[in-house]
């Protein structure tokens, strides 16, 4: 029992020697004391926090858990598909250049000009300079095609219809003319023809006679070369 201890008239509870604290209640404990047990309390109880982990954390809840794994699944399943769909695109761009690669160098190149063709397009240049010689408008029209242009050294144009009128009416007369080499390039249904001539000429009564480098045009068309167009200029 309590056997009570009278201080100057104060009455104050004496608690026996040997008795438990937690009998004493907290009345047996002055402020400090009291502030520093709630002290230690609360730092013991912030170590079982974070021994714990989170609170927000619901370890023990199967309905959390099971949520949680499911998102979790959703969320990799997505990252997958983007992935899956990433590699498309990048196995599409990869074959669309394999493509325009292949087609590329599937592409035909132009076939260089063989002896037949190169000897048949010189042999349509001198048909072209007897027949011009002679002053026949048939075998000139058989030459030259109908769309064919010349551009003269003077920068004028000249027409097939032109060409013909001038040879028929004398305007243009070729008199003699030795060739130079010639140079031959086909590229396919197209041939370009580059020389030079050593000739005596008058055109429109003016001497036209002397040294000429020219370059023509021809286009195979039905089987057949024909001059579609030409460029000549005079050396002085």
């Amino acid at each position: 029992m309590v056997q009570p201890i009278c201080v100057a008239q104060l009455c104050v509870p004496q608690l026996p020697a040997g008795d438990n604290e937690k009998e004493a209640g907290p009345q047996a404990y002055g402020p400090t004391q009291q502030a520093r047990r709630k002290g230690s309390t609360h730092r013991v109880n912030a170590i079982r926090r974070r021994e714990r982990g989170p609170s927000w954390i619901p370890v023990d809840n199967p309905r959390f858990n099971y949520r949680l794994a499911t998102a979790l699944q959703a969320l990799a399943v997505r990252k997958l598909k983007r992935k899956r769909e990433q590699m498309k695109k990048i196995a599409g761009v990869m074959l669309l250049l394999g493509l325009c690669v292949g087609l590329v160098f599937a592409r035909p190149l132009p076939a260089p000009a063989t002896a037949s063709t190169a000897d048949a397009l010189k042999q349509l240049e001198h048909d072209w300079v007897d027949a011009a010689k002679a002053g026949d408008t048939d075998k000139l029209s058989a030459i030259l095609a109908d769309d064919w242009v010349g551009l003269q050294y003077d920068g004028s144009k000249e027409t097939k219809k032109s060409a013909l009128a001038d040879v028929k009416s004398g305007k243009s007369k070729l008199e003699s003319l030795d060739f130079g080499p010639m140079d031959v390039k086909a590229l396919g249904i197209v041939a370009v023809v580059q020389g030079s001539d050593t000739e005596k000429s008058t055109f429109n009564g003016k001497d036209t006679s002397g040294k000429w480098v020219w370059m023509d045009v021809f286009a195979k068309r039905d089987g057949k070369w024909v001059a579609v167009r030409s460029e000549s200029t005079k050396l002085k």
